[in-house]
């Protein structure tokens, strides 16, 4: 077969982490002010493929296309005539050591059950909305196989690593200790496989930043009110880098929602606008379920085959939040 073909929680995990990348990618070449992503839960292996409404200005976040060509099999190439997604992270929490991730989409992304987005007044923030029962028929991740990756620099050292696909199809690899210092030159190549063999795509690693507005209340928590824009501001930013600046809260109902901004590193200050904070007082807040997350990214891509592949790293910074 020659793609691996996976559902449940790691197939969700890896569609939100999808997410997460495209949004990223598409935030910084900007949206337009209808920018909106719909779906529904079409099953992977209906015919017509998902109903999925994308109207960004820019990259789009899933293809539409049919998973499933009738065979019983999932097609490592269902749509040959657009380019395929991947993604590779280098990722750490500087208090909790480090995890590199990679994996190369076979079918068509789907976007996460039932959830829809918005980009408010065609801005710079991206807000998703999730139901609190997801559908449960809403298609498969299918991952093709890149090869072994020979990932090179930080913890990896000169020799560096080599990191093949689990038997899901994805690439992990964790870190107990930092993973990179600021400036370390990152790179990945691969052998080769359904992907096409990649030569060595290198980045420079990221430093952290420090938020200095909005300012943490009693006990560390971050206080916002919904009801105006808000205000961020940071110190660390590094020319060419991005800063992304998130806000989650996880309802009782099980429903969830997200504000997910992006903004030149270097300018240090963003605005997160009232009508992007809204979807995060629309429930009761599970106890412990709302959290502020940022990090300074720094990002690159590259083309090999038919896949697009965006490369990045990261290195975050968090508190939980109240929000009002």
């Amino acid at each position: 077969m020659a793609g691996f073909v996976m559902s449940s929680s790691r197939a969700i995990f890896l569609a939100l982490f999808a997410l997460c990348i495209a949004t990223a990618a598409i935030l910084v070449a900007g949206c337009d002010s209808s920018g909106t992503v719909i779906a529904t839960d079409a099953g992977a292996g209906d015919a017509t493929g998902p109903d999925v409404v994308v109207n960004f200005d820019g990259p789009t976040l899933f293809d539409v296309a049919p998973v499933d060509s009738g065979g019983g099999e999932a097609d490592a190439a269902p749509n040959s005539d657009a380019a395929a997604f991947a993604f590779i992270e280098f990722s750490e929490v500087p208090v909790g050591g480090g995890a590199f991730t990679a994996a190369f989409f076979a079918a068509p992304r789907q976007p996460p059950p039932g959830c829809e987005g918005q980009v408010p007044d065609g801005g710079s923030c991206l807000v998703t909305t999730c139901p609190g029962h997801a559908p449960t028929d809403a298609g498969l991740i299918v991952l093709a196989s890149a090869g072994a990756l020979d990932v090179t620099g930080g913890t990896f050292g000169d020799a560096g690593i080599q990191v093949g696909a689990d038997n899901l199809g994805s690439y992990l690899y964790n870190t107990t200790g930092p993973m990179f210092a600021p400036g370390d030159m990152l790179g990945v190549s691969g052998a080769g496989g359904t992907v096409p063999a990649f030569p060595m795509q290198t980045l420079a690693a990221p430093a952290a930043i420090t938020v200095t507005s909005p300012e943490p209340g009693d006990g560390g928590t971050l206080v916002i009110a919904t009801s105006k824009s808000l205000a961020v501001t940071w110190t660390g930013g590094v020319p060419g880098d991005h800063v992304i600046f998130t806000l989650n809260v996880l309802f009782a109902s099980g429903a969830s929602a997200s504000t997910a901004c992006s903004w030149d590193a270097q300018a240090g200050q963003g605005t997160v606008p009232a009508n992007a904070l809204a979807p995060l007082v629309a429930g009761t807040a599970q106890a412990g379920g709302s959290t502020a997350v940022w990090y300074q990214q720094a990002q690159t891509s590259f083309a090999t085959g038919r896949w697009a592949v965006t490369m990045q790293a990261d290195i975050h910074g968090g508190s939980l939040a109240t929000f009002q």
